[in-house]
């Protein structure tokens, strides 16, 4: 039996209307660890693209893109190693997830960035969320709502 006219168009119509309301829910994303990461394993610099993160024990953080010779482009400020991170809980009519509050924890799956009042952050045009992945090798990564993974760029810890 040959399809029916009627029903392709109903399909195109749902795909439309589900592709202009922003998607069907978040973009995929990377698994966080199967165990949170310690605080810990978070200290120590970390390089991914073409910026270098260095987090301290104190909870302040250095952010340098490679081009350090820039004025106004190294940032500082402060870090927190967030708890869980609901992606599941953002469906399709749901608010995008930015700026989702983190429950400060020893052990967890994001970090949330805090840039200041100096507006660095619009400057170096870097995001405040990182994410964790991987179970043999710790890694850091941004996404975005809508995106995805972004640029597909990993921060792996080099110190």
């Amino acid at each position: 039996m040959p399809p029916r006219p009627y029903l392709i168009a109903t399909a195109a119509v749902v795909l439309v209307m589900g592709l202009a309301c922003g998607g069907f829910g978040p973009a995929p994303h990377e698994d966080p660890p199967e165990e949170k990461a310690p605080l810990d394993a978070i200290a120590g610099t970390w390089e991914g693209g073409d910026r270098t993160i260095e987090f301290r024990d104190d909870g302040t953080f250095t952010l340098t893109p490679a081009d350090r010779e820039e004025p106004g482009t190294q940032a500082e400020g402060t870090w927190k190693l967030c708890d869980t991170y609901p992606f599941e809980d953002y469906h399709d009519g749901q608010p995008d997830p930015d700026g989702y509050a983190c429950e400060e924890a020893g052990a967890g799956e994001w970090i949330q960035l805090d840039f200041g009042e100096t507006g660095v952050q619009d400057v170096t045009d870097f995001t405040d969320t990182l994410f964790l992945t991987g179970d043999d090798e710790l890694k850091m990564y941004i996404y975005e709502f809508e995106e995805g993974v972004l640029d597909g760029v990993f921060y792996e810890q080099t110190s």
